[in-house]
């Protein structure tokens, strides 16, 4: 237990931490770190290779992804994206967005603003490759988010599903501003640690 809330305590200080270096960032230098973001999502094999992107809308200072769903529609790939639940329990799933026409009809909804799709079943095993939103990352895939997670669960989730269909887990690829790169995250046994992180100075 000390050792968890410990975790705990370093994840809330390297929220602040984060949080600061994106509030300092200027609005030019975080349009350039996202455009060269979404090139690297375009080029990359993960894509290329994808049939279903499960991809997400954006908050505030983070690494829009509007281009890249654009693109893969363009494509004639399946786009999904998050949906999150409250009751009975916390959980997140992924629901599909059948075309450009209807992502920009939809609204956003509390709590947290941000635009979520009609609830769309999509096979959750469909879907090769994630797109992960996140507070912080590191090198070696570490992940920390806002802390509610909706991610870490919705992971555990899909990597039953897929080893009950006898599919490979898809890959699950963090997107991060260069600011949001640090040496180690720290995680406990339930963080779900991403296959790698793509950011605008490097693909890690």
């Amino acid at each position: 237990m000390a050792a968890r809330n410990a975790v705990a305590l370093a994840k809330k200080a390297l929220r602040k931490e984060i949080a600061a270096a994106l509030a300092a960032a200027s609005d030019a230098a975080l349009e350039e770190a996202n455009a060269d973001i979404v090139a690297a999502i375009l080029r990359s094999p993960e894509y290329a290779a994808a049939r279903t992107v499960a991809a997400y809308m954006a908050m505030p200072r983070e690494v829009d992804l509007a281009a890249v769903i654009a693109r893969a529609f363009a494509d004639g790939k399946t786009v999904a994206l998050p949906r999150v639940h409250f009751e009975p329990a916390r959980r997140m799933d992924m629901a599909l967005v059948p075309s450009p026409e209807v992502l920009a009809s939809l609204a956003p909804v509390p709590p947290y603003g941000i635009v979520q799709p009609a609830p769309d079943a999509i096979a959750a095993t469909t879907i090769d490759l994630v797109l992960v939103p996140g507070v912080a990352f590191d090198t070696r895939g570490g992940r920390c988010g806002h802390g509610a997670g909706f991610y870490d669960r919705f992971f555990g989730e899909l990597a039953d599903l897929h080893a009950a269909a006898g599919l490979p887990p898809p890959t699950k690829i963090g997107v991060a501003f260069p600011a949001q790169i640090v040496d180690a995250v720290p995680m406990t046994a339930t963080d779900v640690a991403l296959d790698r992180v793509i950011t605008s100075s490097a693909i890690g």
